[in-house]
This record gives structure tokens, C-alpha cells and sequence, in this order.
């Protein structure tokens, strides 16, 4: 008799450790799945951004006779610019204010459509000794989601612009 309870206890260990081996290898293969899933939204993510920023968004700083169209209300702490939109309609723009003291960040929104020149102002106010500012786009991708185009931005520096009171008015 106790020949037999021992190879009883023998089939329930092999059994007892073939599942114990299902169960590691069934958690393994899980966390490997969302691990490869989340690798491939970022790829998409990625991918979405180089396709549609890299190829439809084209926008720039409007220009007159040679001359951006950017300037500097040091009283009323805005700058004031005028963009051109080339490409894709551009939903609303995140805005990186930059100084040797520190960043801040803000969106302007303002669409804009395929062909617009609009004016856009800044308000620098939190960052009155700003060095330089960064405008990014962001568009509606086809699920209708913002994506902003990091790619794809506008860096203008504070040297580069003048004073709204020594430029003449500018109308497009």
C-alpha cells in the first residue's frame, strides 16, 4: 500500500509543477504582450507624427517686403506675429516661452485653415526676460485626437524682433 501512495504523490507533484510552469509562462506571455503593445502605440504615434507633420503642416512667419512680421509690446508684455499656414488646417498651438531663468508654457488657441495669415499674440508676461520662443502646431489626427507636431515648429529669438513701436503697422 504505501508503494502506491507514493507514486500518487509523485504524479502530484509532476502535475502540481507542469502547472506552476503554465502558470509562469501564461504571466510572461502577458506581460510581453502589453510590452509589445505599447511599443507598437508609440511607433504608431511616431510614424503619425513624421507622415502627417513632416509632409502637411508648412507654416512660417508672415513676411512683407522681406521682413517677418513679429513684434515686441514691451508694455502690454505681448508679441505680436503674423503666420501663414501652408499646409493642413492647424487646430491650436502650444507655445514654449523661454528665458535664463526658466520656462513656461501656454496654447493659443487660434485655427487655422489651409491658406490663412492670422495674427497671433503671446502674452510673455511670466517670462518678461525671455531669451527665445518655440511654436508648435498642433492638428486633429484622423480619430479626431490633438497631436502636437514636435517636428515641425517655429523658434524665434527675442534679438530678432523689434519693437511694435518702431515698426510700421503691418496689414496683410
Amino acid at each position: 500500500m504505501l508503494l502506491n501512495k507514493k507514486a500518487v504523490s509523485g504524479l502530484i507533484v509532476v502535475i502540481l509543477l507542469v502547472a506552476f510552469v503554465v502558470a509562469v509562462g501564461a504571466g510572461i506571455f502577458g506581460w510581453m504582450q502589453s510590452y509589445i503593445n505599447q511599443g507598437k502605440e508609440s511607433v504608431n504615434s511616431l510614424a503619425y507624427e513624421e507622415v502627417f507633420c513632416g509632409t502637411d503642416v508648412d507654416f512660417n512667419l508672415w513676411y512683407r517686403d522681406n521682413t517677418a512680421m513679429i513684434c515686441l509690446n514691451s508694455t502690454a508684455k505681448l508679441i505680436k506675429l503674423y503666420l501663414e499656414n501652408r499646409g493642413r488646417c492647424i487646430e491650436k498651438w502650444f507655445v514654449r516661452i523661454s528665458s535664463i531663468n526658466g520656462t513656461d508654457t501656454t496654447y493659443v488657441n487660434v485655427p487655422f485653415d489651409k491658406g490663412d495669415v492670422k495674427t497671433v499674440y503671446i502674452n510673455y508676461s511670466t517670462v518678461p526676460n525671455f531669451v527665445n520662443i518655440q511654436i508648435f502646431p498642433i492638428i486633429l489626427d484622423n480619430k479626431q485626437a490633438y497631436r502636437m507636431c514636435k517636428n515641425k515648429y517655429l523658434e524665434v529669438s527675442k534679438s530678432k524682433i523689434a519693437d511694435c513701436a518702431y515698426v510700421a503697422p503691418f496689414y496683410y
